[in-house]
């Protein structure tokens, strides 16, 4: 499955709320959206905190493939590498993280959940 949600509107709403405190809620991505100037529809707030609260509190982009079953392994070898294990060796998919920077974050992100930094020097 892929994401309804286009990455730059996400990137503009992440970088709008980033200057500012407080939990991602979908008051505060309308709010984000408007001061764009960008349209703020229920379904175009709602895709866009989903996607930041997974990115936020979940494995963002690879949170579909997680969940689905029988999936024993996921592989991100760089933005637009994405492979999946179900128990039969790897298989490409379709998911695609919308920069390096992305998959930068999300590895600092589950590096730190499990006590551990990631940074350049460790690259």
């Amino acid at each position: 499955m892929t994401d309804p949600t286009p990455a730059t509107l996400v990137e503009e709403v992440r970088g709008r709320l980033a200057v500012g405190r407080g939990t991602v809620t979908p008051q505060r991505v309308a709010d984000a959206l408007r001061s764009a100037g960008r349209p703020v529809g229920d379904a175009t707030v709602l895709a866009v905190h989903e996607t930041l609260r997974a990115e936020v509190l979940g494995a963002g982009v690879l949170e579909p493939l997680l969940r689905e079953p029988g999936v024993t392994d996921v592989l991100v070898n760089g933005a637009d590498q994405v492979w999946v294990d179900r128990g039969s060796g790897l298989e490409p998919t379709s998911v695609r993280f919308p920069s390096d920077e992305a998959v930068r974050r999300l590895a600092q992100r589950l590096a730190a959940g499990g006590g551990r930094r990631l940074d350049e020097s460790r690259l």
